[in-house]
C-alpha cells in the first residue's frame, strides 16, 4: 500500500516545483562529496536507506551514528522512529565518501540533521568513526545530554 502512496507523492514534490521551496540549511557538511535531494522510498533497517531522486535510486548508510541490532526490540523501534522522521518526505542527503559499499550520508529534513536528532533523543549513539569537523563533537555532547536525561538507549528498566 506505502508503493501506491509514494509514486503520486515523488511526482507531487520532484516534477511540480516543491523541491526548490526546500527549505536550506547551513547544516551542509564542508567535507560532504556530493548532495542528493529526493524521497525516501525504502527504510531497510533504520540505519540502511534507499532514496529516490530524478536520477535513478541509490542505497545509502546514516553517517556517523551506530544504531541497535535491526533483530532486537530497540531495533525495530529505531526503525520505525527513523522511518516517521524521513519516509516519504522530500530531503536533502550530503554524502560524505565515495566507495564501493552503500555511502554514508547526513540526512536533512527542513533544516535539520537527522542524524544528530536520532542520537539527542537516544535513539542512536555516536559511532567512533564519526569525524566531521564540528558535527561530530556537537552530536556526542547531544549523546552526554541524552545519557544523562536516560533517553533512548540510556533508559534503565526496572
Amino acid at each position: 500500500m506505502k508503493q501506491l502512496i509514494i509514486i503520486p507523492v515523488l511526482f507531487i514534490f520532484l516534477f511540480c516545483g516543491a523541491a526548490h521551496s526546500l527549505e536550506q540549511t547551513n547544516e551542509a557538511p564542508v567535507d560532504s562529496v556530493r548532495s542528493l535531494e529526493g524521497v525516501i522510498i525504502k527504510v531497510k533497517t533504520a540505519g540502511e536507506l534507499v532514496l529516490w531522486t530524478k536520477k535513478g535510486v541509490h542505497p545509502f548508510t546514516l553517517y556517523g551514528i551506530d544504531l541497535p541490532d535491526p533483530a532486537s526490540v530497540k531495533g525495530r523501534e529505531a526503525k520505525k522512529k527513523v522511518s516517521d522522521l524521513i519516509f516519504n518526505k522530500l530531503l536533502h542527503v550530503h554524502l560524505m565518501e565515495e566507495n564501493s559499499g552503500k555511502l554514508p550520508g547526513i540526512v536533512v529534513v527542513r533544516g535539520e540533521c537527522v542524524n544528530e536528532k536520532l542520537v539527542r533523543t537516544g535513539v542512536a549513539r555516536v559511532a567512533e568513526s564519526c569525524t566531521a569537523k564540528g558535527r561530530c563533537d556537537r552530536w556526542r555532547e547531544a549523546e552526554q545530554k541524552a545519557r544523562a536525561e536516560k533517553a533512548g538507549l540510556w533508559r534503565t528498566t526496572d
